[in-house]
């Protein structure tokens, strides 16, 4: 188990370094082109020889693949087309081992009425069919997720395996931001605040990248320390919140900044090993006072006080736009249950010809599928919350630490919806289902089925 565990953090930092080298290097399309069929090609490959393999090797180059493809909300186009055959081929898969595993989960019937709801409403109630169906592909397009990985995943290490994989993977983005800081680029302006440059990196704005940083970083908070309290453990600790943490703060997002503070104080109250708590008060402080004499603090603080401030451009304009959507959605009862249509609005609107906008993921929900869509989302988060309770009574205190790391992942993401669409931006759209798939083999692990293998996690 001891040489898995190495061998993982080898893949995790070599896959790390071919991405950084690839995404500087590679910039030819046809280039880029062949790269994704060559990942598409290794992905058939490992299906004669590890489901496992394969499904990390799909959450570690799904972004990738994205990367590599057209620039913008283009659902149709080749590299989504890839990973959507990707994903069929792991449902197949998954389909045929079920039998042997028997999954059982509370989110199931739920995420069966979310997915259904919408495919209906998209077919039945948008405003073209192809606005329709590129709604439908990216409201649910990773959900199977929750669904595959359970199958695959046979022992809490499986889990612990493909978590370090996912933290080294944003611990080397962080890297490669700070590294495209030193260099001048991987910067945008900052609306309302002149002068004021925020810190994007590879991705399309900078609070994609925060709320994705944001999501992994209470994870890497508890990924070691859980173990054991000694000098090692702080130290990976130490070494991987830095660059997160720096990022975070230079991104200027405040959706990350907010959804990571509420995210590190339901840890701190959950975990309730004083020794652990003890030491996360010493490495935030430690980060905090070292960051504070390296970064402009009056703009850290100037931005922290525009979250209050209602007449701020941003949030003003964001009232705005609120205030006379909720106002048409009120103003026939049928749009309030059903919504205006699939592609009345968000990026899938583009296909209506008019692109709309809107920065709430929970408003969008509202205004193409209704409350009821809204109802359905809520319950896949209170099954997702009754699973956890059901879990935290029966596992062991390194497991529910781990667990607890996983849920607040979950919660950033999904909170950050409540100010933006990152529940439905790449990559935060394939983790938040990838994180909520954990929860669920973690509980069939723990709780039930003879055909799991349980293991301690060391």
């Amino acid at each position: 188990m001891e040489s898995k565990k190495y061998i993982t953090i080898l893949v995790g930092i070599l896959c790390g370094i071919f991405t950084v080298w690839l995404i500087q290097l590679v910039n030819v399309p046809v280039y880029r082109l062949g790269l994704v069929l060559a990942i598409f090609v290794m992905f058939l490959t490992l299906f004669l020889i590890n489901y496992y393999l394969q499904i990390i090797f799909f959450i570690v180059t799904m972004p990738v693949i994205i990367y590599f493809g057209e620039k913008g909300f283009k659902p149709f186009n080749w590299s989504e087309i890839i990973i959507y055959i990707m994903l069929s081929i792991l449902i197949l898969e998954s389909l045929m081992l079920y039998k042997k595993r028997k999954i059982k989960s509370k989110l199931f019937f739920p995420v069966f009425l979310f997915i259904g709801w919408i495919m209906t409403m998209s077919l039945l109630n948008s405003i073209t069919l192809m606005a329709g169906i590129a709604s439908f592909i990216t409201h649910v397009k990773y959900v199977p997720l929750l669904f595959i990985l359970p199958v695959f995943i046979k022992k809490t290490k499986d889990i612990e395996n493909i978590v370090l994989i996912i933290l080294l993977i944003g611990f080397f983005t962080a890297i490669l931001g700070l590294y495209l800081i030193a260099k001048g680029i991987g910067y945008e302006g900052l609306f309302g605040l002149a002068g004021v440059r925020r810190a994007v990196s590879l991705f399309p704005n900078s609070n994609m990248l925060g709320v994705y940083l944001s999501s992994i970083a209470p994870l890497g908070m508890v990924y070691w320390l859980r173990r054991d309290i000694n000098l090692k453990n702080v130290s990976y600790t130490l070494i991987f919140l830095a660059p997160i943490i720096a990022m975070i703060i230079l991104t200027y997002s405040r959706r990350a900044w907010i959804t990571l503070a509420i995210g590190l104080l339901i840890l701190f109250w959950k975990v309730k090993t004083q020794k652990i708590r003890f030491v996360f008060l010493i490495i935030i402080g430690l980060l905090t006072s070292a960051l504070i004499f390296t970064l402009d603090l009056k703009v850290i603080l100037l931005r922290i006080s525009t979250i209050f401030d209602l007449d701020y451009p941003s949030q003003a304009k964001r009232i705005e736009a609120f205030s006379s959507i909720f106002e048409i959605v009120t103003s026939n009862i049928l749009f309030l249950f059903t919504g205006l249509g699939s592609g009345s609005y968000g990026p899938s609107s583009v296909f209506t010809g008019e692109l709309k906008l809107i920065d709430s993921y929970f408003m969008l929900l509202l205004v193409e599928y209704g409350i009821i869509g809204i109802f359905f989302y809520v319950w896949i988060l209170i099954a997702l919350l009754q699973e956890v309770f059901d879990i935290e009574r029966n596992c062991e205190i390194n497991e529910r630490i781990l667990l607890y790391g996983i849920l607040i992942g979950v919660i950033v993401i999904i909170f950050s919806g409540l100010f933006g669409t990152n529940p439905i931006t790449s990559p935060t759209n394939m983790y938040l289902w990838v994180f909520i798939g954990f929860i669920i083999s973690i509980k069939n692990i723990i709780l039930g089925d003879k055909n799991y293998a349980r293991t301690k996690i060391n």
